[in-house]
């Protein structure tokens, strides 16, 4: 079953699969405005909802047995609010990633130059994946723009900063990774025990503030969250 469904102001394409799964689909809704409805459909607890997952042009809901096809109207009715979220956050970066000869050899910048574009702009998060607190902020300009690695690294430490492609991220958790690592943040985004586990939402502003090793190390010692740093906790 595919179709169209308007929520509050919103317009979306709606595709159910098997009456397992349903997809809301980004028609003339903004990727900022799909993470304050996504939100409302898990806080509203409607019967037939197991699980939601959110994405920057999407909103996959798990269903359960409860899911008939007059639950579209229970869709339908939901209030939200998309516009006002999101907050401010200026992340501490020290440009000390292994990553600078690839990154320079692919976008024909030195180091500095790099880093003085990327810190000129604000970045917004479009979403969180692909492991716990893992935040892709958009969009970079083209001339920072450079592919994912071939391989990827089998050991990404917590706190790394990185590229790929048209996003900015950062590692929450020690991992495998694939993006070019920039720079390290001595701040943690993690939230314990909230969930999600991870302090910034889709919607907030990120700009980067370049900081020295000395500064970087001090912080850390420090241990305080991005939202401490940013004065918002």
């Amino acid at each position: 079953m595919s179709g169209f469904i308007r929520i509050a102001d919103l317009s979306l394409r709606i595709e159910v699969f098997e009456k397992d799964f349903l997809i809301l689909k980004a028609n003339d809704a903004k990727a900022e405005e799909l993470y304050p409805l996504a939100k409302q459909i898990h806080d509203s607890r409607l019967p037939f909802v197991e699980e939601v997952i959110h994405t920057e042009n999407e909103i996959l809901i798990k269903l359960n047995h409860l899911f008939n096809y007059q639950s579209m109207y229970q869709l339908s009715q939901l209030k939200f609010k998309g516009e006002g979220i999101g907050n401010q956050y200026l992340w501490p970066v020290c440009f000390d990633g292994p990553d600078w000869e690839r990154l320079s050899a692919l976008s024909g910048l030195d180091k500095q130059e790099y880093i003085d574009r990327l810190i000129s702009k604000e970045y917004q998060v479009s979403m969180r994946g692909f492991l716990p607190g893992f935040v892709y902020a958009r969009s970079l300009d083209q001339s920072l723009q450079v592919p994912r690695k071939d391989g990827p690294s089998q050991r990404v430490s917590a706190g790394s900063v990185a590229v790929a492609e048209d996003y900015l991220g950062v590692y929450s958790l020690t991992s495998p990774g694939g993006w070019n690592i920039i720079g390290h943040m001595p701040c943690s985004i993690l939230n314990f025990p909230n969930l999600p586990p991870v302090w910034l939402n889709p919607g907030d502003k990120i700009r980067l503030e370049c900081i020295s090793g000395e500064r970087y190390l001090n912080l850390l010692e420090k241990k305080l969250t991005i939202a401490e740093y940013n004065g918002l906790h």
